[in-house]
Formats: structure tokens, C-alpha cells, sequence
């Protein structure tokens, strides 16, 4: 455990000034301490010590603001000698951070009150600070030297009537926080222990004698029922500080004081804010607003001249703790949709409209079932408006997580379509321009891109139906980009099919015209066709060897490079126009290399007509 004081602000500020008997509040002093930006978000406990004067109250205060922070101070101003000193009530100025060894973070106020039960204290100025005590703290420490005698149960019978007004106003069980008797200067540790331990054992005793012995039936009364007007009771046997604190420059320094009182203090401290933990669990602290508003009414409410109004603290009593338990249910209603919305989760990157709904309507009547149970209300009507109020709370809650998981929705929904985007473009580009793809390679390659991508959201799509939504749109958006890659890659095919052809053509064009002669026989010519065709095939298969997916006509190819050769057959006539006999020895020639025999008709008819059309019919 840890706790944490800026030192530069460090300063007991008095709140309360006892005026003629009459207790003013310094509001601006409350409020610069209660509705610090520091402590809005954390549970306030405030650990206030009561008792008679010259019992060492400020000094035990500043031992334990020295255990808080881990630094030795003088806070709580206290001096040497047999007057009182501190008049009114006081408290630190500055919440103090403590981070309990639990992980939760709280914070702590200590309030020192003005000594009890000397000459110049009334009746009703004890039981003013006394009641002030009692109801603003979580913790009231009452101060007592050497042993616990009857005139101390005495000032308790305010706490009996307090409780029974407070039950008979509320028609309910009522109960204060935290009582701890701190008997300082224990001189019997060797019968009973110091400590908590000890500290039992010897309040039980006390307790048991008092309703024995004592003469007032009120004192029999407390000492029976004490356990009913605290929520929580113990007792700290302390041993005395050592001889050094009889000096007058006594300081209060760990160093100057015995070793087992020092131990025995870290022991009273740590245990009291082990209590703090157990308070914690079941009891919602009021927000340092509510807590201002509070000690506000409640010292209006002990300003009488005669004893406090008891009825009015208690209707104070109610409307607090209906603040309280609104806070609670407002509180869990916040934390668990904090968890739910607020919280970034890989998982679960917002949650489905239908499912926020249902679980805010679950939140809610079992907010209202719990509250109905802890509210204090004098009638139906009074229940049904806190009711009322309570839902109008959590729906404008729930209108605010509504909208923050509405703009995760759309923030997913964006970086999914930018990763889905990016992530096939990717996978797709692949396919490089330059090499050829066949058409179903280019669709298997889309399929698996889309399967690698969706397959990481299943999970997701499975357990949220907007999510499944979302990414079936994208996949149609994805059906959609492929068309565009197919008219790429087929545009990028057909070229590459141009280039292998124009390839085998050159080659069969560079054959051709190799030593070409002014003019050639039918036969030579023939045959360096057939060596320059046979060429180009194998230049063909040289470039389909880097690339077997390559789908390309060879047939067609070899008809257009015969359609070549018509012009090779025509401008080798061209330059012997005369030798027809030699036209027609050609066109036999390839008539018969492709028929097998010669149709004499067609040869007829053949030398009657343009020797280039007579060429492309044969060969188209």
C-alpha cells in the first residue's frame, strides 16, 4: 500500500469554527477539499478522531498522515503542556491517494475535532462533535487515556438515541460505520496484548463489567447494544510514545519515540485501512460534491441551542442514502457497460444493437429490483418518482454508450474495408503484368485471397450477425474488383500471345529472306518454306518452354504463316510473270502437299484467275 500527498499544498484547514458556542462551516475552506479534481473519480473515506482534550488526538493524526504518505510531518498542530489546543474541527487540506494493496485507488481525508469534556466545552458543543463525527466519517476514533471508563459510554447514549429516532423517521434498520476505542498509554500488555487482538479481549471485558455494575440503566443499555449502532466495533490497546514526549522540544519524530509504539502505530493504521477494504465492497462513498452537501445540512441541522434536531438528521440520513444507492446502481450500470463498450477488445469491436439493447433492459430492472430493496421512501408515490428518476439516468447512460459503440461500428467497419481493400490488392497483384495467367489460375487466386482474409473474422461473423453483414457486402465488393483484373490480365494474355507470335513470324520472315534469290524455282522455294515454317514452330516451343500455361493456336498460327508465303510465291512470279507454267507448278505443289492430289478442275480454273486472291483462297 502507497499513498500519495502533494506536499507543496500540505496544510490542515479548519472547517468548522466554534463561534459562541455556535459551529459556522468555512465553505469555500470544504469545497476547495471535497470537490477537487483529484479524488472525483474515487471513493472518499474520512478517518476523524474524537475524544478529551490533552489525549494526543493531533498528534496521533500526524503519525498516521506520516504512515499515508511515507514522509515524516508535522500537520495536525498540537503542543506541549495541560491546555487545549485545537478549537473546532480541522482537516488536511489535501485528499490523500492511497493505493491499497487490493489494486483499488481511494482517497483519505483525516479530520481532527476540538477536545471534549473540559471546562469550556458545553454538553451540546461534545454532542455536536460528536454527531458531526459520527456522521461524516467512515471511521470515528474515540480518543481514550489509560482505560475505558463508564463516563466514556456515556457520551455514546447520543448514538442509542440518534439510532432510535433515526429507525423510527426511516422505519428502518440504522446503524453508524465504524466505532475503534484507541487507548493510548495501555500499561498492562503483559495481562493483555497491545493490538487489535488485546484491544478485543479487553473492550469485551469492559463491556461485560459495565452492564454489570454501572448505575445508570443508559450505560447498561450501550454497553449491551453497541454492536448494534456501529456497523463494525473494535478496540487498539497502544503503548505509551516513551519519556522523550514529556520534553518541550518534543517533535513527534519516529526517532524520538520507543520502538513498539512506532510498531504498534503502523499496525493500528494498516489495520484500519484493512477495515476501509472490507466497507468498500457493500458501501458506495458519496462523491466529494454529495459529501460537501452533506456536512452543509448537517451542521444547520446541530445548530440548536438546545440538543440537535434528531428528526432532521435523520430525513438528512434518507435523502442520502437514496443518493447513495442511486449512485450504486448508476455506478454498476457504468462500470459494466465501461467494460463492455469503452474497453478496445479484438474480439468483441462493438456490440450488436439488438444485444445493447437486451443488456440495458436487464441492467435496468435489476437496478430497479435493487433498489427498491435499499431506497427510504415514506410511501408508493415517493418509490415510484426515485424509480423514475433512477431510469431517467441509466437511459441517458445508455443513450451516450449507444452513440460511442455506434461510432466503434463505423470505425471497424472502415478499418475492416481498408485491410480487406489492402490485403487482397495485395495478395492479387501477385499476379504480375508480363507473364501470362490463365483465366482460372487469376479466379483461384481471388477465391483464396478472400478466403485468407474472411477466415480471420469467423469468430466475429459467428457471434455478430452485423459483423456476418458487413462482410458480405465486401466480398461482393471484392466479386466486383475481380472483373477488373480479368480484363487486365486478359489484355495482358493477348499481348503476350501477339509477342510470342510476332516472334515466330520474325523467324519465319529471317529464314525466308536469307540469300533470297531474284527469282526461285517452285521447288526451292517450297522447300525453304517448309524449313522456314518448321523454324518458326520451334522458335514457338523455345518461348512456351518458360511458360507451359501459355495457350496458343498453333494451327492458326501456321495458316497465317502460309498466308505469308502467298506473298513470298507472288513476288517470286511477279519477277517471271511470263512462267505460268511455273505459277501453276507451285500452285500443284501446294495444292497437292495439302490435298494430297491435284483437282484438275481447280487447276482450270485456277490459272484464270489474280494469283494473289487465287493464293488467299487456297490458303484462308
Amino acid at each position: 500500500m502507497s499513498g500519495y500527498l502533494p506536499l507543496n499544498q500540505a496544510d490542515p484547514i479548519q472547517i468548522i469554527s466554534n463561534q459562541n458556542g455556535k459551529f459556522v462551516l468555512d465553505e469555500k475552506a470544504l469545497k476547495s477539499i471535497l470537490c477537487d479534481s483529484a479524488v472525483e473519480n474515487r471513493p472518499i473515506y474520512i478517518i476523524s478522531i474524537i475524544g478529551s482534550f490533552r489525549t494526543g488526538k493531533s498528534f496521533i493524526l500526524n503519525k498516521f498522515l506520516s504512515y499515508l504518505t511515507g514522509t515524516e510531518m508535522v500537520g495536525f498542530k498540537w503542543s506541549y503542556g495541560s491546555s487545549p489546543h485545537t478549537k473546532g474541527i480541522w482537516m488536511w487540506n489535501t485528499p490523500i491517494q492511497v493505493n491499497l494493496d487490493n489494486g483499488k485507488e481511494i482517497s483519505v481525508l483525516l479530520m481532527d475535532t476540538q477536545g471534549t469534556f473540559d471546562n469550556d466545552t458545553s454538553h451540546q458543543e461534545c454532542a455536536t462533535i460528536f454527531s458531526l463525527s459520527a456522521f461524516m466519517s467512515s471511521v470515528q476514533i474515540y480518543n481514550i487515556k489509560n482505560n475505558i471508563e463508564k463516563t466514556h459510554l456515556e457520551y455514546l447514549n447520543l448514538f442509542a438515541q440518534y439510532k432510535q429516532i433515526t429507525e423510527n423517521v426511516l422505519c428502518k434498520q440504522f446503524r453508524f460505520e465504524q466505532l475503534c476505542f484507541l487507548v493510548r498509554d495501555w500499561q498492562y500488555p503483559e495481562e493483555i496484548e497491545y493490538g487489535f487482538k488485546g484491544g478485543e479481549i479487553f473492550l469485551n471485558k469492559r463491556l461485560q463489567y459495565c452492564e454489570k455494575d454501572a448505575n445508570s440503566e443508559e450505560i447498561i443499555e450501550i454497553a449491551k447494544n453497541l454492536d448494534f449502532y456501529f456497523r463494525n466495533k473494535n478496540c487498539f490497546l497502544m503503548p505509551h510514545p516513551g519519556q522523550s514526549i514529556h520534553k518541550k522540544d518534543f517533535c513527534g519524530f519516529e526517532n524520538e519515540m520507543d520502538e513498539q509504539f512506532n510498531l504498534c502505530c503502523n499496525l493500528f493504521f494498516e489495520q484500519t485501512l484493512q477495515n476501509l477494504i472490507i466497507e468498500e465492497s457493500d458501501f458506495l462513498r458519496l462523491s466529494g460534491e454529495n459529501l460537501f452537501e452533506k456536512f452543509k445540512e448537517y451542521v444547520g441541522a446541530l445548530n440548536f441551542q438546545n440538543l440537535p434536531d434528531m428528526e432532521s438528521i435523520a430525513t438528512i440520513y434518507k435523502k442520502h442514502n437514496n443518493i447513495i444507492c442511486k449512485q450504486n446502481e448508476i455506478l454498476r450500470y457504468k462500470n459494466y457497460f465501461n467494460k463492455k463498450v469503452m474497453t478496445e477488445d479484438d474480439n468483441q469491436p462493438f456490440i450488436m444493437k439488438s444485444l445493447l439493447s437486451n443488456e440495458h433492459e436487464n441492467l435496468m430492472n435489476e437496478a430497479i429490483t435493487k433498489l427498491k430493496f435499499t431506497l427510504i421512501c415514506r410511501d408508493d408515490l415517493e418509490m415510484d418518482k426515485e424509480i423514475e428518476s433512477l431510469k431517467q439516468d441509466l437511459m441517458n447512460l445508455y443513450f451516450y454508450f449507444k452513440q460511442i459503440n455506434k461510432e466503434k461500428k463505423f470505425n471497424f467497419i472502415q478499418k475492416l474495408n481498408k485491410l480487406c481493400i489492402d490485403e487482397y490488392e495485395n495478395s492479387m497483384k501477385q499476379c504480375p503484368i508480363g507473364i501470362y495467367v490463365k483465366p482460372l489460375t487469376l479466379f483461384l487466386r481471388h477465391q483464396d485471397a478472400k478466403s485468407k482474409f474472411f477466415e480471420k473474422y469467423d469468430k466475429l461473423r459467428h457471434e455478430n450477425s452485423e459483423i456476418n453483414t458487413v462482410c458480405l457486402k465486401l466480398n461482393d465488393s471484392l466479386d466486383s474488383r475481380l472483373e477488373k483484373y480479368d480484363v487486365e490480365i486478359r489484355l495482358n494474355n493477348l499481348k503476350i500471345i501477339n509477342d510470342i507470335k510476332r516472334s515466330s513470324i520474325e523467324e519465319y520472315k529471317k529464314i525466308m529472306n536469307d540469300n533470297k534469290k531474284s527469282c526461285m524455282n517452285s521447288t526451292s522455294l517450297h522447300l525453304r518454306h517448309q524449313k522456314a515454317l518448321e523454324s518458326s514452330m520451334e522458335k514457338l516451343d523455345e518461348l512456351l518452354q518458360f511458360d507451359c500455361d501459355i495457350d496458343v493456336d498453333r494451327e492458326s498460327l501456321a495458316n497465317e504463316i502460309r498466308g505469308l508465303f502467298s506473298e513470298y510465291l507472288l513476288e517470286n512470279q511477279t519477277e517471271k510473270p511470263n512462267n505460268l507454267s511455273s505459277f501453276k507448278e507451285n500452285l500443284s505443289l501446294i495444292l497437292k502437299s495439302k490435298n494430297g492430289e491435284i483437282d484438275e478442275d481447280k487447276s482450270n480454273f485456277a490459272l484464270h484467275k489474280n494469283p494473289k486472291d487465287l493464293l488467299q483462297a487456297t490458303f484462308y
